[in-house]
């Protein structure tokens, strides 16, 4: 998926979002959010975890579905 189209998203926005693992072949299942509009276009994107409270960067190639 590409940052923005992933940005408009996650922006102020409570969604689930499912990802591949870097390092293994596992898929991940997170609901999250972007808090606030801190990034411009990159390859990664910066979510907050709503179940574990904490920041994440995740790869946007990697990003398989936002529901």
């Amino acid at each position: 998926m590409k940052f923005n189209d992933i940005k408009s998203l996650l922006l102020h926005q409570e969604r689930t979002l499912v990802f591949k693992s870097l390092t293994s072949e596992k898929t991940h299942t997170i609901e999250c959010t972007i808090k606030k509009d801190i990034q411009s276009d990159s390859s990664k994107v910066l979510v907050y975890d709503l179940t574990r409270g904490v920041m994440m960067d995740i790869e946007c190639s990697t990003i398989e579905s936002i529901i």
